[in-house]
């Protein structure tokens, strides 16, 4: 069997995780043939199963990847701070929209054309993370404590395709205090400060990215031998799988943050606002694989086959745990027109996490 082949067959999506530990099983069935012919499909199956340990050893070592594996996680961190930025003096707010986060170990210009021309053997730190879907709303706490607001959010999205998958959920709670704003409800100027504004939130996200993985037809040719100990020589006959994987990346991220920010108001339309703090989250991400093939026979066997067999690889990986306490750096750019604002956050999760998110909020 092609080896290059078969690492791009179990590879899937670049990903997994080290083998030890992992689930993964790699079932072969071999072809029916005609009535008759027991003794040669004995032999079919007794040499096709012969390469099934070689199989499973080439899938482990292809999975591990635990560099790529942290980084989804960290993306998905990072994704995860997108949320609970939201802020109100009076009343109620509601947000909705989208989050999307990349991680790298390092953004030079030679690891981003590493990247470009990754192939099955290597392991770098490098993912993504999205929320396709997030809803957010914050209320008003002025009457207990001046300045005061807490709020919630949640996503959820579930969207699946002939080759491509998209899950993810999230919820979580924030709360925040403004000091030294001008009092809620005053006329704005042409330019304002904003205030200094002190918030705490924390949460839980899980997502997962599957996509199908189609590397073209593997062959395998084994011997066989009628008529066993007998003067003829063995025969030599090709099994053929033109797989099709379906293979998703999943990763759970749990945790807090702390953040200071402060911003300016400009021509009562646009804000600008900048912020720093640190969050602790803790996190993993693992890899399921799925696939269901027919093995076809090939050569002088062929005409005798009744029923093709199949050659099935499922299971997942050991999730790679990890967790992260980091600064957090975060910048925003919003446009306001009546009672709906444009809002677009992003935010540097120190050292590689890049998270930037699009957001229509609505304050009645």
């Amino acid at each position: 069997m092609k080896r290059a082949q078969l690492c791009l067959f179990v590879s899937c999506a670049l990903a997994a995780v080290p083998a030890r530990g992992a689930d993964l099983a790699v079932v072969f069935t071999a072809p029916e043939l005609a009535s008759g012919m027991a003794s040669l499909e004995t032999m079919l199956q007794a040499e096709a199963e012969g390469f099934l340990d070689d199989l499973l050893a080439i899938v482990e070592e292809v999975v591990d990847k635990p560099l790529f594996m942290k980084a989804f996680t960290g993306a998905a961190v990072t994704s995860s701070l997108l949320s609970g930025h939201l802020a109100t003096r009076d009343g109620v707010a509601f947000s909705v929209g989208s989050t999307a986060a990349l991680w790298s170990a390092d953004w030079s210009p030679a690891a981003l054309e590493r990247l470009g021309a990754i192939g099955t053997d290597d392991d770098l730190e490098a993912g993504a993370g999205v929320q396709p879907l997030l809803a957010q709303a914050a209320f008003s706490l002025d009457g207990l404590v001046p300045g005061l607001d807490a709020g919630l959010y949640a996503g959820f999205m579930d969207v699946q395709g002939s080759g491509f998958g998209m899950e993810s959920f999230s919820a979580g709670v924030f709360t925040g205090l403004t000091l030294f704003a001008p009092a809620a409800g005053a006329p704005p100027g042409m330019v304002g400060w904003q205030g200094l504004r002190l918030s705490l939130g924390g949460g839980y996200s899980s997502g997962t990215l599957s996509m199908l993985v189609e590397p073209g037809p593997i062959y395998q040719t084994i011997p066989v031998d009628p008529d066993g100990a007998g003067p003829l020589v063995p025969l030599s006959t090709t099994i053929q799988v033109e797989p099709s994987v379906m293979a998703g990346v999943r990763s759970s991220v749990y945790g807090g943050r702390l953040l200071a920010s402060t911003g300016l108001s400009l021509f009562r339309s646009i804000s600008l606002v900048v912020g720093a703090g640190g969050s602790l989250s803790a996190g993993s991400s693992s890899v399921s694989l799925d696939s269901d093939d027919e093995v076809v026979v090939l050569g002088y066997l062929s005409s005798l086959v009744v029923t093709d067999g199949t050659i099935k690889i499922s299971g997942s990986t050991a999730a790679v745990r990890s967790v992260l306490l980091s600064p957090i750096l975060t910048a925003g750019l919003g446009f306001r027109v009546g009672a709906f604002e444009l809002s677009v956050p992003a935010v540097w999760h120190v050292p590689g996490g890049i998270g930037l998110a699009v957001l229509v909020e609505l304050r009645p």
